[in-house]
């Protein structure tokens, strides 16, 4: 029996000031601001692993572990039977009955300290801008600089020729960068209803936690090695954005436009041979820099309310959007694509609002996308496309108390993971609908 017992906590403690002052530009209404924000993140995680074997004299049967009913219908109605199945309850009573006495314990430290971190992420941000408007164009200029100073501690095991655990290491990093990152937008109105923008930013993407973590965890046995990557760079873009946008009487605006990313210093995980030492020819997974991309995008958006309707109609509302974007990006000869970055994405929601009652059904979609670069083509893993349907409701009961519903995946629509190609699949999951209910309640004014 494999027990772990695993304690994780992330915090953040943030402060910030803004100030902003208006000032006239040649007889044109401009304001000025400018501000600072400290940002402390901690991320601690700890697990300890065991590894119980049973050494009394009679042998453990299975079936005394397993559920009294069997498992039909499973799958998704694929399968008419699957077992047997262990009952998690009685397994857990067997472990508690004898983790003190016929079952022996061995504290496995090459599991438990291989991915034990702890990580402090501290952020000084710093910022100053102006807004002008001169008629019917608005100027908005300004500068971002961002220092980050990163502490990380982590583990490093250590083996002998033989694969064996031998020894382990505390491994500390730290590392602090700097970011300048300026920004111009410009709003054109056409109308007092329609409204040209074009915009140029600089953003950045920091490692995650995990990714960043110096610790080093090897699998003997199936000859893998899981391990963080404390020389990542953070990944920086270049973006212009130009959108077009037009309001409608009411509550109502339509927009469509273009936008341009130049990524630097992308972050993916990939998984690829280790080639000479004592793990020669293991397989390692790792998040790596690699390289630069380019995105270039469609994105169209439609939302609005019919108030123009008449009686109740005039509560329907809509709600929708598309984004098509293009990748051009080589990464160890993938054309084309970009881990995590899905080719259509789109939403569309119908709703209703009038007379203390408000509804919604909204139908999300997202292409395919590969998550992890693997050591060849075949190797890579790939999240299919997802189409998923849900349903809100809410009534305000009372003036201080609200009645709600959300019921989500109506469609029972799976989580579909694959190698290579669809028909190899890794990871399918069926989550089913589920809904939650209840009553909100306000207090004071």
């Amino acid at each position: 029996i494999d027990y772990r017992n695993t304690y994780a906590s992330n915090s953040y403690t943030m402060g910030s000031l803004n100030l902003k002052m208006p000032y006239n530009l040649a007889g044109y209404p401009a304001e000025f601001k400018m501000g600072a924000k400290a940002t402390f993140g901690k991320k601690d995680r700890d697990e300890d692993r065991w590894r119980y074997k049973w050494k009394g004299d009679e042998k453990v049967k299975m079936s005394q572990m397993l559920y009294s009913e069997e498992q039909k219908a499973f799958f998704n109605d694929n399968y008419d039977r699957f077992g047997p199945v262990p009952d998690q309850d009685k397994v857990e009573k067997f472990f508690e009955e004898h983790r003190d006495g016929l079952l022996k314990g061995e504290f496995r430290y090459w599991d438990s300290e291989g991915q034990n971190f702890l990580a402090n992420e501290d952020i000084y941000a710093y910022y100053a801008m102006t807004t002008v408007n001169l008629g019917k164009l608005m100027v908005l200029g300004g500068l971002r600089h961002e220092f980050t100073k990163n502490d990380y501690d982590g583990t490093k095991l250590l083996f002998d020729d033989s694969g064996d655990f031998s020894s382990m290491e505390r491994v500390n990093e730290k590392r602090d960068y700097n970011n300048l990152l300026p920004m111009l937008h410009l709003k054109y109105g056409i109308t007092p209803m329609t409204n040209l923008r074009l915009a140029y930013t600089q953003a950045i993407a920091r490692p995650n936690y995990w990714d960043y973590a110096p610790y080093y965890f090897v699998d003997p046995k199936n000859e893998e090695i899981l391990a963080g990557n404390p020389d990542l760079k953070p990944t920086t873009s270049q973006n212009i954005d130009l959108m077009f946008e037009h309001f409608f009487q009411g509550i109502g605006i339509a927009s469509g436009g273009f936008f341009y990313k130049n990524l630097q210093d992308i972050i993916y995980v990939q998984t690829s041979k280790v080639v000479g030492g004592v793990y020669d020819d293991y397989e390692i997974e790792q998040a790596i820099n690699g390289g630069s991309a380019k995105l270039y995008g469609l994105e169209l958006n439609w939302q609005q309310e019919f108030s123009f309707l008449p009686g109740f109609l005039s509560g329907l509302g809509i709600y929708a959007n598309y984004t098509h974007t293009w990748a051009d990006a080589d990464l160890l000869g993938r054309e084309g694509f970009l881990p995590g970055q899905a080719g259509d994405v789109a939403n569309f929601s119908l709703s209703y609002e009038k007379y203390d009652f408000s509804a919604r059904l909204s139908a999300s979609y997202r292409d395919k996308f590969i998550m992890e670069v693997g050591k060849d083509k075949d190797r890579d893993e790939w999240t299919d496309k997802h189409m998923q349907l849900d349903f809100s409701a809410t009534y305000n009961v009372l003036p201080w108390m609200q009645a709600y519903m959300d019921v989500i995946n109506l469609t029972n629509e799976p989580q579909y993971e694959y190698l290579g190609v669809r028909n190899r699949p890794v990871v399918v999951e069926y989550f089913s609908w589920w809904m939650k209910a209840g009553l909100k309640f306000r207090f004071g004014s």
